[in-house]
């Protein structure tokens, strides 16, 4: 590698200060602000022109890819408040452009056009994958409630996102309604799920009717579910319910729990799931 590469020098963690990345981090911020002041504010939610939702994706990307290279890897180291100070002030900021996300949040469209729906549900779920990365990392639960809302309302509807197998947004947002159904593996919630009983509940028939409806629909029409349980969002689904039952362990044959009786009935789906895959790995 050139050394002489200033490239190198910009990537290389190490040179840049936690005041830089602070600014850096603020920067991103006022620009996602600017952006939003354009909309039109709503009761829940903001709505953009259709022009502004590649800039505010762009946005994201970049609020992401820094935060995961140049914050991600400090704040992630615990106790935080035993640390420089300057990470507090670190986590301060990202617990501002949280609360501020979600004041935008869902970002919708006024025009009525049905053709633009792909576009906005793509930067949503663009969206939502952000916050839940901030907020895992610092202890934030705030964006749960609308993480949970705004899946539950597409899952309703069962947007063609998630049954097109090259879609983004619905494979994003599987990863989301993964966060919230497993148990969190950092110990940063407080209870043994980010959901509520009754809110997991309704999340999870809400994402397995679909994904898994009943055999004899199945049978019936074949080239429809054949072509939703091959796609990277049935993929994905499937793998989801494996490891729910594999975390659900001894209780998945107590019946008398409804989340078992569930897990059970989706089970029964594997097979057409394996046959649809002809042999080849889920992964």
């Amino acid at each position: 590698k050139d050394k002489r590469n200033p490239i190198n020098s910009i990537n290389n963690e190490e040179r840049i200060s936690l005041s830089t990345r602070i600014d850096f981090l603020k920067k991103l911020r006022d620009y996602w602000v600017e952006l939003m002041q354009t909309g039109i504010k709503h009761g829940t939610g903001i709505a953009i022109r259709l022009g502004d939702v590649n800039e505010a994706s762009a946005i994201l990307q970049a609020m992401s890819v820094f935060w995961r290279q140049y914050c991600k890897p400090n704040l992630a180291q615990k106790p935080i408040e035993s640390q420089n100070p300057e990470l507090l002030k670190l986590k301060k900021v990202a617990q501002g452009i949280i609360t501020l996300q979600l004041q935008d949040f869902p970002i919708r469209d006024d025009s009525g056009n049905i053709a633009n729906i792909s576009h906005y549900n793509a930067l949503n779920a663009t969206l939502c994958s952000f916050l839940s990365e901030v907020g895992s990392i610092i202890g934030s639960t705030d964006w749960v409630e609308a993480a949970f809302g705004y899946i539950f309302q597409r899952l309703k509807a069962f947007s063609e996102d998630f049954s097109d197998g090259d879609s983004n947004s619905g494979t994003k947002l599987i990863m989301l309604i993964r966060q919230l159904l497993k148990k969190p593996s950092d110990g940063l919630c407080p209870h043994d799920y980010l959901l509520a009983p009754k809110q997991r509940w309704d999340l999870l028939t809400a994402f397995t009717g679909p994904f898994f409806p009943d055999e004899n629909f199945i049978s019936g029409a074949k080239k429809v579910t054949n072509g939703l349980f091959t796609s990277h969002a049935g993929k994905n689904a499937a793998m989801l319910i494996a490891d729910l039952i594999v975390e659900q362990g001894v209780e998945i044959a107590d019946e008398g729990i409804a989340i078992s009786r569930e897990l059970i009935r989706n089970a029964r789906v594997f097979p057409f799931y394996l046959q649809a895959w002809g042999g080849e790995s889920a992964r």
